[in-house]
């Protein structure tokens, strides 16, 4: 499946802030890099996988439950496009069948053997259609798989599981958003394509948040908005809080 990218950079958004900045004096910059990191930390949030869809503005990126639902996805994936078997099995086929379609009793049950994990992987990727949806085949079609092959792929996989999320991850951490990351999350950091800088433009200062990863059509769709605004709220909130902070330490002085 290839890699998508949504770049946050929405002009209303940010002139929002700003306004909510000046509005009350608090240091612009500081709170425009607070709010798009923590723009980012929802966004990684909003990014499958997940267990129920997100609802809300929340800094946490991910829970166990959303972790388990990914890899459970990816087994389901895997025993829809291909059959398990043991050893013996397997050797059996291939002695007999060459490698060819596998019958038993004069009907077909596979058209034949993948015997490591870069078959697999191309046999995966054959049924992925463009939006990383795996085509569910009839038994007939799905070939047999050795299972310590197959466990050694899923694992590769199950590896994979947070990498979407991280390319948000490290867009927050590149702000200096802090709070904890998960550690599927932390895991694939290192390999992620996300960032998030600041610039000053004539008419204050701009967040930039970009990723780029596998899984983002869900975010492209539509949900920005919602993502978006769910911060506009918490924002209010937070300048709320600054405010009075402000006036009880302007109190006590």
């Amino acid at each position: 499946m290839p890699k998508k990218s949504v770049k946050v950079d929405d002009t209303v958004f940010r002139a929002k802030l700003v306004k909510l900045a000046r509005k009350v004096g608090v240091n612009e910059k500081k709170f425009v890099r607070e709010q798009a990191g923590f723009l980012a930390r929802e966004i990684a949030r909003y990014t499958p996988p997940y267990a129920s869809h997100p609802k809300g503005a929340s800094l946490k990126m991910g829970t166990a439950k959303d972790f388990k639902t990914g890899k459970n996805a990816i087994l389901n994936d895997l025993l829809i496009i291909c059959q398990v078997r043991k050893t013996k099995t397997i050797n059996w086929a291939i002695r007999e069948f060459k490698g060819g379609p596998i019958y038993y009793k004069n009907k077909r049950i596979a058209p034949g053997v993948l015997k490591d994990i870069g078959e697999l992987a191309r046999w995966h990727k054959k049924n992925k259609g463009s939006k990383g949806r795996t085509k569910m085949l009839p038994d007939i079609d799905k070939p047999f798989v050795k299972t310590t092959v197959f466990n050694k792929y899923k694992k590769f996989l199950f590896s994979e599981v947070g990498s979407s999320k991280a390319a948000f991850a490290k867009a927050a951490l590149a702000l200096g958003s802090k709070g904890s990351i998960p550690l599927p999350i932390q895991k694939n950091l290192s390999g992620a394509s996300g960032s998030g800088s600041m610039r000053k433009r004539s008419k204050g200062f701009i967040g930039f948040v970009s990723g780029r990863a596998k899984g983002l059509y869900h975010v492209r769709s539509g949900m920005l908005k919602e993502i978006k605004r769910n911060r506009l709220i918490k924002a209010h909130k937070r300048l709320g809080f600054i405010t009075r902070k402000l006036v009880r330490e302007a109190n006590r002085s």
